[in-house]
């Protein structure tokens, strides 16, 4: 991901130290959402 890229260009050991699992929630769900995997936006279909 780019946001790890930009945090840690010289690489981590551990993912956490460079981005908490929220934003990794909040990345996946904005993701999901702009190519129409959000269960809410599938279901209502």
């Amino acid at each position: 991901m780019q946001i790890v890229e930009e945090r840690a260009p010289e690489g981590f050991n551990n993912l956490n130290d460079v981005i908490s699992f929220q934003e990794l929630e909040n990345v996946s769900n904005t993701y999901k959402q702009i190519v129409g995997f959000d269960p809410e936006i599938l279901n209502s279909k």
